[in-house]
């Protein structure tokens, strides 16, 4: 289990840090190269408010409905796995300097990230879903910041019941979530196109 979520979240950062970089998002947002005009464009609308993750995701199946479905699916998981990533900076801030056994740290840490990425993200919402000239089809999903810190809290209140330690009952992801939120907006937009 400690195994797939590193490898996950490794995924995730290399995919955000590896994508060609290059701006056309809302307020200068990074964005992974290769998205059709009609993305950016959408991310640009939608990105007027601070707060937003953005994860996008295309398929190209047998026909437009199955090519729907995936592209939103595979955006969502993108968005799952950003959010994953993000909650854990918050976890590791809120654990940073005790001096504590850190093995209840990385339990915690490994049973939040567990919980999020089998969340469904309520609140994650379809900022766009179009095709391009080819007949793949992209979905650009977001979620608010606001909806990231209650999934996370959720999570965190599952977890908290398996350990009982003041550590993490503390945790509140509203603490974490400004800075937090500020590293991934400073990050390309990711982008899932595989299973």
């Amino acid at each position: 289990m400690k195994k797939i979520l590193v490898v996950l979240s490794l995924l995730t950062v290399v995919i955000m840090v590896a994508s060609c970089a290059s701006s056309g998002g809302g307020k200068g947002r990074k964005t992974a190269g290769g998205f059709p005009q009609f993305v950016l464009d959408a991310i640009k609308e939608a990105d007027t408010t601070e707060g937003l993750m953005f994860a996008v995701g295309s398929a190209k199946m047998g026909n437009m409905s199955q090519s729907m479905t995936y592209s939103t699916a595979r955006a969502r998981r993108e968005l799952s796995r950003t959010l994953v990533t993000v909650v854990d900076d918050m976890i590791l801030d809120h654990f940073a300097g005790s001096e504590n056994d850190s093995s209840m740290d990385t339990g915690f840490q490994e049973d939040v990230g567990l919980l999020l990425s089998r969340s469904v993200l309520r609140g994650s919402r379809i900022t766009t879903q179009n095709s391009d000239a080819t007949g793949r089809v992209w979905t650009v999903v977001h979620l608010s910041k606001n909806d990231a810190v209650a999934e996370a809290n959720d999570a965190a209140s599952q977890a908290k019941k398996k350990r009982k330690d003041a550590r993490t009952e503390a945790f509140n992801a509203l603490n974490y979530a400004d800075k937090a939120w500020n590293g991934m907006t400073n990050k390309p937009i990711p982008h899932n196109d595989k299973d």
